[in-house]
């Protein structure tokens, strides 16, 4: 649609502060103002030196984890798993930027975006798999980041620039078609933040033996570990999230024991205001059983707003 097209990145940037994490943080830290501010990623500077380094995400900081998790099973000398976890928390966000330096195929300092930006540039970029993206200015200062989040909230607030296809089904829009990677309640935590990793996603469904959605288990539900409960990471996934849920009162953790879901006749519009009233990345699509079947994730939906 023309209207659209003409939109820029000013006029769906929302007023915020950016959090800026400086390189010689350590990943604990990191994760605490993470999991305080409620936020999945931050810049990483060199104050001292002026330099931007890139975009740290939980994804990032997954594959650090892995990077010193050893195979251990629970009940295993837990000697080994508690110097990870030393070891883990005391990474700094520059050693996180050298270890990856690229985050879904691009490097992650590029890519950054003016105020004056077409829409049709962002969703562009965010369809192809970017998830946040620096916006700079004149001088080439980031002053702002753009979240595929934060178009979605737009679109929602502003459903008349979607026209006919918000009213289309899922499946008319050929979306949440595939299956879901999956975890079963009793599966270690670990083994499933592996599969995450491995499969280059942020969350999954976990099922009981019946293969019905008990649960679900995102990255974001890592942001609580630190280098003493980091052997939390050998329980079975759902009493990891049952002990994330008891120790604070956290939406977060909530959501995660309530997982939500849509199913392939729900109109689009109603899962574009599911997603932003919920803030959440993923929503499983579901059979009449209640055992997923489908996922649409806020990159799909950016497929979508490639029609407009």
């Amino acid at each position: 649609m023309e209207r659209v097209n003409n939109l820029m990145v000013f006029d769906i940037l929302p007023e915020r502060k950016v959090v800026f994490l400086e390189h010689n943080i350590n990943v604990q830290d990191t994760l605490s103002i993470l999991d305080d501010k409620r936020i999945s990623s931050a810049p990483v500077v060199n104050v001292s030196e002026g330099k931007f380094l890139g975009i740290v995400d939980m994804f990032d900081i997954v594959t650090c984890m892995l990077g010193v998790l050893p195979e251990l099973k629970e009940g295993d000398d837990p000697s080994a798993v508690e110097w990870a976890g030393e070891h883990f928390a005391k990474t700094t966000m520059g050693q996180v930027i050298e270890a990856t330096n690229t985050y879904e195929g691009f490097p992650i300092a590029s890519n950054p975006v003016k105020r004056e930006t077409f829409l049709p540039k962002v969703i562009e970029l965010f369809w192809l798999g970017l998830h946040r993206l620096p916006v700079v200015n004149m001088e080439n200062n980031i002053i702002n980041v753009l979240t595929q989040s934060d178009l979605l909230a737009f679109m929602a607030q502003n459903m008349h620039l979607i026209g006919a296809i918000a009213r289309k089904t899922l499946d008319e829009c050929n979306i949440g078609r595939v299956a879901p990677q999956m975890a079963r309640a009793n599966e270690q935590t670990s083994v499933v933040v592996k599969r995450l990793h491995d499969k280059r996603i942020t969350a999954l469904p976990v099922v009981d033996d019946e293969g019905k959605i008990v649960a679900n288990f995102s990255i974001s539900d890592l942001k609580g570990i630190t280098s003493k409960n980091f052997k939390d990471l050998l329980l079975p996934v759902k009493a990891f999230l049952d002990k994330r849920s008891s120790q604070e009162e956290n939406f977060r953790c909530e959501r995660s024991l309530h997982p939500l879901t849509v199913q392939r006749h729900d109109p689009l519009e109603e899962t574009i205001y599911k997603m932003v009233a919920t803030r959440v990345h993923r929503l499983w699509v579901v059979d009449d059983s209640n055992r997923p079947i489908g996922t649409v994730s806020t990159t799909d939906l950016m497929r979508a707003f490639l029609q407009l």
